[in-house]
């Protein structure tokens, strides 16, 4: 009972900073929920979250600027601990206009065809988009490009505006989807899913 007790009065005492970095979709959708639930619970922690594309958050991990990291993607090289926690799906993005309300799915021809807006360099989204394509003898090159954006939130404004598709994660568009701006398809015959771990040194 004593041990108990011991145990008890140890979890509810858990204090001092922690650090949370974390991948823009991530961070800007799931990390937020999770730190108020874990803050609920240990009211003595104070979690500073940083969110940034995967390349900074990765950087800031092997450079001490961060204690713990939630990153999706490939998995981190180097002297960096990863535990695999979930996976999810990447989708293609459409407005939701009279083109493509109806539609559930596009050819690969038909997206390689359509202009593109594609998250910026360091990012764990177009890492996969890269991987996928790379492994169908496609180049990023050879996808018709308009533009590169550094925010998910940017992305979806720019596609709600019919200014082209995008590919992103599923768990980013839960309000778009509950709104109806925006809607979701399918590459026929490809599968875009990427893991997300936390990382720590």
């Amino acid at each position: 009972e004593d041990l108990e007790k011991e145990m008890d009065t140890l979890r509810m005492s858990i204090s001092g900073l922690l650090v949370v970095g974390a991948t823009s979709a991530i961070g800007g959708y799931a990390v937020p929920c999770s730190i108020f639930i874990f803050k609920e619970k240990y009211p003595e922690a104070n979690i500073k979250l940083r969110v940034g594309n995967k390349r900074q958050v990765e950087e800031e991990l092997k450079n001490g600027l961060i204690d713990v990291a939630v990153i999706e993607g490939k998995r981190p090289k180097g002297e960096i601990i990863t535990e695999e926690i979930a996976t999810e799906e990447l989708v293609v993005i459409a407005p939701n206009n009279d083109c493509w309300s109806n539609k559930s799915s596009i050819t690969l021809e038909e997206f390689l065809k359509e202009p593109l807006i594609m998250r910026e360099q360091g990012s764990g989204t177009r890492e996969i988009i890269k991987e996928t394509f790379d492994s169908l003898g496609i180049k990023i090159s050879d996808l018709n490009v308009v533009m590169e954006l550094s925010s998910n939130d940017s992305i979806k404004a720019a596609v709600e505006a019919w200014h082209g598709i995008s590919i992103m994660p599923s768990i980013a568009l839960k309000k778009e989807l509950y709104n109806k701006t925006l809607v979701t398809l399918n590459i026929e015959g490809i599968s875009l899913q990427q893991k997300i771990y936390v990382a720590y040194r």
